[in-house]
């Protein structure tokens, strides 16, 4: 999916939406995304194209920042959905279910 331009530029022969495009020849073996101010539940995967075939990638974690400190959700490999807030649970995570029953990944804070 193209990237629109950060200035929203237009071309300058036809005025049309720029796009940044990102080509890729290696997988990388992690992609990070970085979202502010987004509620969005995200995807379980996303796939990109490295010369010419699909690769897949499933989601593994969350990170939130909010009151001066990191909360995280992470993904184990049979699916299960795990918190920690390191200020509440110290080391411990808390398992909050499946990611096929749909956690709310976009919660950041469990009250």
């Amino acid at each position: 999916m193209p990237i629109p331009a950060v200035d929203g530029s237009g071309c300058e022969y036809c005025s049309l939406n720029m796009y940044k495009t990102y080509t890729y020849h290696v997988a990388p073996p992690i992609l990070t995304v970085f979202m502010v101010y987004v509620t969005t539940t995200p995807d379980e995967g996303i796939q990109i194209i490295v010369d010419g075939h699909i690769v897949h990638y499933k989601i593994v974690g969350v990170m939130y920042y909010g009151h001066s400190h990191f909360m995280s959700r992470f993904v184990d490999e049979q699916r299960r959905v795990w918190y920690n807030n390191g200020i509440q649970l110290g080391k411990q995570s808390h398992l909050e279910g499946y990611i096929d029953s749909r956690v709310d990944m976009t919660v950041w804070e469990k009250t």
